[in-house]
């Protein structure tokens, strides 16, 4: 498996991605004006009216724990061109030297400010800069670090074609990633390539099949209310509780 790194993707990047299997509908409404227009005055609106809930989180976070505010990560974006992302530091900042970079169901790494912003979503915030830089999209592909990208595969160049995004299907039909691992688990990375990359990858690649404005508006306001909404169902990850639930060995 050829995978990408951070040359490979800076290459890949010099042209555009035109992919069997999705319309030039799909194609000119996903790299038109007007979206790009969207998502620039989406993510204004919402980093200037959540600015001061930035400030709190920001600083809940560095009274919690040592170490920046945000967390960075080179990610794929699209066409295969690397970018930094950003989100609020949910673990520790030697996070690196405490097991892998993927986050476990009922991981122990999390902070007591990081189980609360992994539960409301929060975490994730930052990225609308991500949008507003013209890396990211509010919908798309969720994007992954270039270990787990592999070029030769096909469906990556479809997923690859579009800008990933904070709302996808992925995210819908999975609220908390997480979820999928089972308790405990060994080999956290090997059972992401073996058993959750590769669904993940047959949906993002039928999303860029078939996107267009009606059915992303849809999927939007169904990533919405479960971004807003759904922690209030899924008690099982209830932050208070944290100290009961997290007892379970780190993954390794």
């Amino acid at each position: 498996m050829l995978q990408a790194q951070p040359s490979d993707c800076a290459e890949a990047g010099t042209g555009a991605i035109r992919q069997p299997g999705v319309s030039a509908g799909s194609s000119r409404y996903l790299d038109g004006p007007l979206r790009r227009a969207a998502d620039v005055a989406c993510a204004a609106v919402v980093l200037a009216a959540g600015a001061p809930l930035f400030a709190i989180i920001a600083a809940a976070i560095k009274l919690d724990t040592s170490g920046p505010v945000l967390f960075r990560q080179t990610r794929v974006g699209r066409h295969g061109r690397p970018f930094t992302i950003l989100k609020f530091r949910k673990m520790p900042d030697d996070l690196p030297a405490q097991g892998p970079m993927l986050t476990a169901r009922h991981d122990p790494r999390l902070t007591r400010v990081g189980a609360w912003l992994v539960w409301l979503k929060f975490d994730e915030l930052p990225q609308f800069i991500n949008v507003l830089r013209g890396e990211m999209s509010l919908m798309g592909p969720r994007p992954e670090v270039p270990e787990f990208v592999d070029l030769e595969d096909p469906r990556w160049r479809t997923v690859l074609s579009v800008r990933p995004g904070i709302f996808g299907m992925n995210q819908i039909l999975c609220r908390t990633e997480s979820d999928l691992y089972p308790s405990g688990l060994d080999g956290l990375e090997q059972h992401y390539r073996a058993h959750i990359l590769p669904r993940k990858l047959e949906v993002d690649s039928d999303y860029v099949r078939r996107a267009g404005p009606v059915y992303e508006l849809k999927l939007l306001m169904r990533g919405t209310m479960i971004g807003l909404f759904g922690s209030l169902s899924r008690f099982e990850h209830r932050p208070w509780a944290r100290k009961k639930e997290f007892t379970e060995p780190a993954a390794e």
